[in-house]
């Protein structure tokens, strides 16, 4: 009897045994990486290397299955970081940083790049320079704390006007809605800030007028976008991050070894021209956020009354850490 009893226990020990695998090597089938590319942001040029190298299929575990989004707003990318509907993304630091100082839990991966040059356009030829907006004129962005929208504040300040001045100043215009907006002189609007690649059509209008060409300001406060996910997310699958971050690494290490590869893709994502293409590519290459141009740009927006909460410090986001 006892006999009877041990074999049977044996037969339920092994039978729990290969379910409980079962259920794991489903749990691992089931799991599904989406990194979002934001087709209109130059800096995701990144994200069509990964892409188009097949590098995440390349250091995924087996069984992961491997998605790409587009989202293009930097607060639908937080949201569905949040929800889990995208497992990284890359929002502009601003849009990042907010989040953060106003308790949503996101962890700092890595620095995407610059997301594009930022033009800050008139229609009005009686309109100049920067400096002869007041806080009476109205300036349309394609969103509050998107990077244009913090390009304009560095600019502003780089003028030597305060920014907090243009706090009811601003109007929401896609950059193609601004464009035609421009182009179609529509009253009450005086400036618009204009990102790659409606940039290049700006330029090409006789009734269009540069103010300020955001090249230099965005390298000068390092205004970029960076790869992100939710802290839930990093601790459930620290896998599937540091899978990410190999992929990462490697399209990076190719930015230097195939230049010209990235020229052919960026020219085939936006039908933009070669020369145009290398000019973008060029100010690309910094890997890394500048920890101190970091803290003094939060310590400026702050200032401008962006943030709500408390502003974090480049020590408290920079937690991530790739395992050896």
């Amino acid at each position: 009897m006892k006999r009877i009893i041990s074999l049977f226990l044996c037969f339920v020990c092994s039978v729990s045994l290969l379910v409980g695998c079962g259920t794991t090597e489903e749990n691992v089938e089931d799991r599904v990486f989406t990194l979002n590319v934001n087709e209109t942001s130059f800096a995701s040029i990144v994200q069509f290397v990964i892409q188009e190298k097949n590098l995440l299929e390349k250091y995924m575990p087996e069984g992961v299955t491997v998605e790409y989004s587009s989202l293009s707003s930097g607060t639908e990318m937080r949201d569905a970081l949040i929800t889990g509907d995208v497992s990284v993304a890359a929002p502009n630091i601003f849009v990042f940083t907010t989040a953060v100082s106003n308790g949503i839990d996101l962890t700092y991966i890595a620095r995407e790049g610059y997301q594009g040059v930022y033009n800050l356009y008139t229609n009005d030829e009686n309109i100049t320079s920067i400096t002869d907006l007041n806080e009476s004129s109205k300036i349309s962005v394609p969103a509050l704390t998107g990077g244009p929208h913090l390009t304009f504040l560095c600019m502003a300040k780089d003028a030597g006007i305060d920014p907090s001045i243009f706090s009811q100043s601003y109007l929401i215009l896609s950059n193609g809605d601004a464009l035609a907006s421009l182009q179609s002189k529509v009253e009450g609007l005086n400036a618009s800030m204009i990102s790659f690649p409606t940039n290049n059509k700006c330029s090409e209008d006789d009734g269009i007028y540069l103010l300020a060409d955001g090249s230099e300001t965005v390298k000068k406060w390092d205004i970029c976008a960076v790869f992100c996910c939710s802290t839930a997310y990093a601790e459930e699958n620290p896998d599937l991050i540091e899978a990410f971050y190999k992929a990462y690494e490697e399209a990076m290490e190719s930015y230097y070894t195939e230049f010209d590869y990235w020229v052919e893709l960026a020219v085939e994502k936006w039908g933009i021209s070669e020369e145009v293409a290398r000019e973008n590519l060029e100010t690309f290459p910094f890997e890394i956020c500048n920890p101190e141009m970091f803290d003094e740009l939060m310590s400026f927006v702050a200032d401008a009354g962006v943030f709500e909460g408390e502003v974090p410090t480049w020590d408290e986001i920079n937690k991530f850490e790739i395992s050896e």
